[in-house]
């Protein structure tokens, strides 16, 4: 009898916990086509509805949920070998590589604040 009603309980939840979830598939979209970005290569988001995305034609902020490019960052056409990008913790900046080139742009504005030359770029990254 005890088994029984252990079982019993653990059948109970297992049905609930996998109801609540299949509920809540339901009501998510969860993918959707970026076709504003020609040959996308790398993305990362900044908000819930707001990405940087890297692409064939340069670096765009993309707000996801009109498929409309909010901000042209650079028109520099990027490789996957060649080129990086990261974002700082806070999301404000980026940082983008290009041909020995590192350059921060303001992620509201897409103003370049920074830039200079290196001979070997592998990869970079933000300090906090």
């Amino acid at each position: 009898m005890k088994y029984n009603l252990t079982f019993f309980i653990y059948f109970l939840l297992t049905i609930l916990s996998c109801n609540g979830m299949e509920k809540n598939l339901q009501q998510e979209t969860i993918l959707r086509e970026i076709t504003v970005i020609q040959e996308p290569m790398d993305a990362q988001y900044i908000k819930k509805d707001l990405a940087v995305i890297v692409g064939k034609n340069g670096c765009s902020i993309i707000k996801l949920s009109t498929n409309q490019e909010v901000i042209k960052i650079n028109s520099d056409p990027y490789d996957s070998i060649f080129s990086f990008f990261t974002l700082s913790p806070d999301k404000k900046k980026i940082a983008l590589s290009y041909k020995n080139y590192i350059n921060i742009h303001n992620t509201k504005t897409g103003d370049k604040i920074w830039s200079t030359y290196i001979d070997s770029i592998r990869s970079f990254i933000f300090s906090t």
